[in-house]
């Protein structure tokens, strides 16, 4: 499946050069337990929806932002859809509570980003996937 990704940056500092921007692509977001990824460690773009990705820089970035268009191409291999397949979703979930007795002391719950995280350590999920974000 060929979609249209659109990522979003902010326009400050660093990733001011539009050149460099494009000539490197997509930012990579890291996930930390300091500053954890709402899905974890990847490339976060919006699929096919130009206005979500601009209500995204408006909010996240105080409307100084970029955006920027990639054609992507997606496989099951490299695809985990958690907003459009029900498929995806109850396998995350049924991963999510087999795993409960893995959770770091303290907590009760996998919080998404880091059950992703944990799964790409096993090596049940691709270490670098890309996601594909439907709303805010």
């Amino acid at each position: 499946m060929r979609i249209i990704g659109h990522h979003t940056c902010d326009a400050k500092g660093e990733i001011q050069d539009i050149a460099v921007i494009e000539a490197q692509g997509a930012f990579l977001s890291v996930h930390t337990n300091e500053t954890p990824k709402m899905l974890g460690t990847g490339y976060y773009f919006f699929d096919n929806n130009l206005s979500i990705a601009h209500a995204h820089g408006k909010n996240r970035y105080k409307r100084q932002y970029h955006i920027f268009e990639a054609e992507i191409q997606l496989t099951e291999d490299n695809f985990l859809d958690l907003v459009g397949n029900r498929m995806d979703m109850l396998w995350l979930q049924a991963l999510r509570e087999r795993l409960t007795p893995f959770l770091a002391e303290g907590e009760t719950n996998w919080k998404v980003g880091h059950l992703i995280e944990f799964l790409k350590q096993k090596g049940l999920l691709p270490t670098v996937p890309y996601f594909f974000l439907a709303k805010l």
